[in-house]
């Protein structure tokens, strides 16, 4: 059980299985104890999954480098941020590394290994600075509107596909712009999902509400029923064809700061919102009891934004706001969803190790990221 507790463990198996003595009677008798380290909950509401693990390095739905580096980082955590550290510090960061497929692996879930989606030719001419489509009053404007939306359509193609062959997925962004594709994905194979939004923000701005343009606070705006025009948006047109959201089908989670024509949408259009007042009054317990019964019986997805976690816990991240989630209540959001059994695809985005003040930082912003994944996928204390 010491053993099982050191950060070196899972650096220290490699290095024995490079060496041949992965069939020794010790390294069966410490995997047996690592695995013991996470339980599926008593709860779990199904059977061990196959997980289609997805990295959609995506870094243009807003203005800030490095969170298209997360999906290595959260995924594979051999990852060295190269503005703060040195060769001797990145070999220590290995060593001490435990990683999401070894979490996945504990808690006996097989792994569908996707890697990172090549964004390379939806991507080709544009940057995150110094590119602002503006189009015309009848639309508004998005940053790389274009390049985000064929993006976007790469993930709900390749989502689809495995959701249909019966797979969780689990999208490893990048920043939420992500999300209009990952959902759009499991929507078009399973038309009657419902989503969980947990963020500090509601993402629910279209080009023509935005001030500012960055393309990560519109991918709930972009998937609701009726609310664009698909097909005057560059790179966005196949979501005309596609099943969209309807508004009694999402479910607000942590929300703390908010533009004021979003504000006006959620009250107009009725849509289930809890706000960090709602915590703070009622308990993440009844937040979680109301907003799951009020999805029903259906399959659910959770879309997870890191910040919806206060930022004294997670300082990687590029929208930060202060009086969010507690540790605790975060990973209360992701075990209470676990019991369901009906949770089909999850999101976890904005992980940005660059806007950590060190190193540190980012791995500090990258466990919690695994960790809550893996609380709901099952993970559990008891």
């Amino acid at each position: 059980q010491k053993c099982a507790k050191s950060p070196y463990l899972d650096a220290a198996w490699a290095m024995l299985a490079s060496a041949g003595l992965r069939s020794t009677r010790w390294w069966r008798a410490a995997e047996h104890v690592t695995v013991g380290r996470r339980r599926l909950s008593q709860n779990w509401g199904g059977a061990p999954l196959t997980v289609s693990l997805i990295g959609a390095p995506m870094r243009l739905g807003q203005p800030f480098d490095g969170v298209e580096e997360a999906p290595a980082l959260v995924s594979r955590r051999f990852y060295v941020a190269k503005a703060f550290v040195s060769s001797a510090e990145a070999l220590l960061l290995q060593l001490r590394s435990m990683g999401l497929l070894d979490e996945l692996r504990g808690l006996h879930h097989r792994i569908d290994e996707c890697g990172d989606l090549d964004f390379s030719r939806s991507l080709v001419g544009t940057s995150v600075a110094g590119n602002a489509e503006t189009w015309s009053s009848k639309i508004g404007q998005a940053q790389s509107l274009a390049a985000v939306g064929r993006a976007c359509e790469q993930i709900a193609r390749l989502v689809k596909e495995k959701q249909q062959a019966a797979k969780f997925t689990l999208v490893l962004g990048g920043d939420h712009s992500i999300s209009a594709g990952s959902l759009a994905g499991v929507l078009q194979a399973k038309p009657d999902a419902r989503v969980l939004w947990i963020d500090a923000h509601a993402d629910i701005n279209t080009p023509r509400t935005s001030s500012s343009g960055s393309i990560h606070g519109m991918p709930i705006g972009l998937l609701l029923r009726d609310n664009v025009d698909h097909r005057e948006l560059p790179g966005f047109g196949w979501l005309a064809t596609s099943p969209l959201l309807d508004t009694d089908r999402i479910v607000y989670i942590g929300l703390r700061d908010l533009d004021p024509d979003e504000v006006a949408i959620l009250r107009e259009k009725k849509i289930k919102a809890f706000s960090m007042a709602h915590v703070d009054k009622y308990g993440i317990g009844k937040v979680m009891e109301d907003a799951i019964d009020y999805l029903g019986e259906y399959p659910l997805c959770l879309s997870f934004d890191i910040d919806a976690v206060d930022p004294s816990i997670v300082a990687a991240t590029g929208t930060k706001v202060r009086g969010g989630l507690t540790y605790r209540e975060s990973h209360y959001v992701c075990e209470a969803i676990a019991e369901t059994g009906r949770l089909v695809h999850m999101d976890m985005v904005e992980v940005n190790p660059r806007l950590g003040l060190s190193a540190q930082a980012g791995r500090e912003t990258a466990d919690v990221a695994v960790k809550l994944i893996a609380s709901a996928l099952g993970n559990s204390i008891l």
